[in-house]
């Protein structure tokens, strides 16, 4: 579906010079169409073109030329539990799940937007989740919630209604806490660590097919994101790339690409571009990585959240794709 929706902060211009030093012009939307707050943390596109915004003022949904809040209610209209949203994923059927900070799970059904209770910190019974720093969630295609908690990954099967027993890794402790959690094929998904390295869970099965926990010799590594383009993977720790592919249930490395216009930043999130680009966000700004040509373009010199990478392209995405 293509879309001439201008979502959120930014609507994506492609600039008439081609070359190297290819810049971007930026639009900004915020609060005359609705948005109350700049802090945004992840967006989405459901089935029906509209986009959802996680932010620290509840959640948005935008439908082409106004926002629709969902905020937390005084009871009277069931709303979301929390304002602060950590992390929303759309689920397999008319679901939005929605992790809030010490609200746990909500759902919006995007077609009806009824909300409704999913989880909480409840330890006596078996729905109940060990505590409520929820940062990132993921529906698979088994119709598995995975949920990477400050200090714990926990996988609650919607339609069964209650957690599923998984593989555990091997010396991974509380500390290590999840920092993304990824589809690599409709069978598989990639769970990183901080300070362990990622895992590749079989989402039938749930148990661990394969991990990275070493790079060039360092133990205790920690990868900021993964994304893939056709049948490869890449992922991001540092200011560097790594690819490899995950063939069979096991991890084949390729190769360490190294970008020198950022070697002294941190990448933090990345995102598949057009054929063979990599968006990347760091801790100074938003540009693209060429895989073809190894080339890197920035967006402008001014400073953009890294939070805000995936709303900038999918922006650009669907004003030009």
């Amino acid at each position: 579906m293509k879309s001439p929706y201008l979502i959120t902060a930014f609507l994506l211009y492609l600039a008439q010079n081609p070359c190297i030093a290819q810049q971007f012009n930026v639009k900004t939307y915020s609060f005359n169409e609705g948005l109350t707050t700049y802090n945004i943390k992840k967006a989405l596109q459901d089935k029906y073109g509209f986009m959802w915004l996680a932010t620290q003022d509840g959640v948005y949904r935008y439908d082409g030329t106004n926002f629709e809040s969902f905020k937390k209610t005084n009871g009277r209209i069931p709303g979301i539990r929390e304002n602060f949203i950590f992390d929303i994923a759309l689920g397999n059927d008319e679901n939005l799940y929605i992790a809030s900070f010490t609200g746990g799970i909500d759902v919006i059904n995007i077609r009806t937007l009824k909300v409704t209770p999913l989880l909480s910190q409840r330890r006596e019974r078996e729905d109940g989740l060990p505590d409520l720093w929820i940062e990132k969630i993921f529906c698979d295609a088994e119709n598995n919630l995975w949920i990477g908690g400050k200090e714990y990954l926990k996988i609650f099967n919607l339609k069964e209604k209650k957690f599923k027993n998984f593989q555990q890794a091997v010396m991974m402790r509380p500390y290590n806490h999840i920092t993304f959690i990824r589809s690599v094929d409709k069978n598989t998904i990639a769970v990183g660590a901080e300070n362990y390295g990622v895992l590749f869970y079989n989402t039938t099965t749930l148990k661990i097919q394969d991990s990275i926990l070493a790079l060039g010799g360092i133990n205790n590594i920690t990868v900021s994101d993964l994304c893939v383009i056709n049948d490869s993977c890449y992922f991001s720790r540092g200011s560097q790339l790594y690819s490899g592919k995950f063939i069979n249930g096991a991890w084949h490395p390729g190769r360490k690409i190294i970008i020198p216009p950022i070697s002294d930043k941190i990448i933090n999130c990345i995102t598949t571009g057009n054929a063979n680009e990599i968006w990347l966000g760091t801790n100074n700004g938003i540009g693209k990585f060429d895989l073809t040509t190894n080339q890197f373009k920035t967006v402008n010199n001014e400073y953009f959240s890294a939070d805000l990478l995936l709303i900038f392209f999918m922006i650009g995405r669907m004003a030009f794709g």
